[in-house]
């Protein structure tokens, strides 16, 4: 039954991202089963991570360890907090695809998670 309900997910998720499929890296938002985030960049307008809101009602910061490249592996850290104050570190892995479909994977202190998402 689970695979089943992530088949129907991930299915909904990619064609969703259809009708979004543009260049991610002019992409302003982040929207996946981890919460809702914003883009950060740098000078050079370049995807250097996510910021925003988590599903565990706190705050995320996700920093590539250098900037976002499309259909490649992308590593990265993350901080925040969960329930407003709880704070947590990680790291893990995106791999973003050309119409912004994402796959994460990584870990928070010793707890694995894998989400999915898209960028719009």
């Amino acid at each position: 039954m689970k695979k089943v309900i992530l088949g129907i997910v991930l299915s909904v998720l990619l064609s969703a991202s259809a009708s979004y499929a543009k260049n991610v890296q002019d992409s302003k938002f982040q929207l996946s089963f981890g919460g809702f985030s914003f883009v950060k960049k740098n000078e050079n307008n370049e995807i250097i991570g996510y910021r925003g809101i988590n599903t565990a009602i706190g705050y995320t910061s996700i920093s590539y360890l250098s900037p976002l490249v499309v259909n490649e592996f992308n590593p990265f850290w993350s901080w925040g907090t969960g329930l407003l104050v709880l704070p947590y570190i990680g790291a893990g892995v995106d791999y973003v695809l050309d119409n912004g479909v994402f796959v994460r994977g990584g870990i928070i202190y010793l707890s694995p998670y894998a989400s999915v998402g898209f960028t719009f």
